[in-house]
């Protein structure tokens, strides 16, 4: 299963489309160099657009981030292999490299440091497909009695990111296949249901 957000939509061509890819590519620089404070004016410059120009089409810092968004392309694919342990093992390769992503690590860093609420919740959209899928993962594992029902599946989907999350994001060191290895075993014996042969 992959969810595809909005960001993969075409747009048509023309200048308007060329001055919408040079304002989301400049969004996108900035949260790779981590520079989360920027404003209109700082966009239009490093995009070459004129000021007037992106205010009148992005008069918000949330449009823009949400732009920025919007042209990246970012897929999370949400396996379904029929069985737990083998959907948590091939999600957890599929995390590590997405959060290993500079413009993702730039999102997640943002989030944290961001007091701008709109553009808190532009990011927040961002993830939501992606976090809605997950969940429907670890509800298909409890239909299929591999999962303890009881457990909240939003939190067994943030005890598989999480980890991901702190390194690539947090404390920035690689996430090796070992230690990927071991947080899908981690989360594959912290929600077992017994009662599963």
């Amino acid at each position: 299963m992959s969810v595809d957000s909005p960001r993969s939509r075409s747009r048509p061509g023309g200048r308007s489309e060329r001055i919408r890819e040079a304002v989301g590519a400049a969004v996108l620089e900035l949260f790779r160099e981590r520079q989360f404070a920027f404003g209109v004016a700082d966009v239009a410059e490093r995009a070459g657009v004129h000021r007037a120009t992106v205010y009148r089409r992005w008069p918000t810092r949330g449009e823009l981030i949400a732009e920025g968004l919007s042209s990246f392309f970012q897929v999370v694919s949400v396996p379904d292999t029929g069985a737990w342990a083998s959907d948590v093992h091939a999600l957890a390769q599929t995390l590590a490299h997405f959060f290993s992503d500079p413009v993702e690590i730039g999102v997640v860093s943002s989030l944290a440091a961001d007091s701008d609420p709109r553009a808190s919740e532009v990011i927040q959209r961002h993830w939501q497909p992606y976090v809605e899928a997950m969940i429907a993962m670890v509800d298909r594992a409890k239909a299929r009695g591999e999962v303890e029902a009881g457990l909240s599946s939003g939190r067994i989907v943030e005890m598989l990111t999480a980890p991901f999350v702190m390194r690539t994001a947090l404390v920035r060191i690689p996430v090796t296949d070992r230690q990927i290895r071991e947080v899908a075993d981690l989360v594959i014996r912290a929600t077992a249901d017994d009662r599963h042969p």
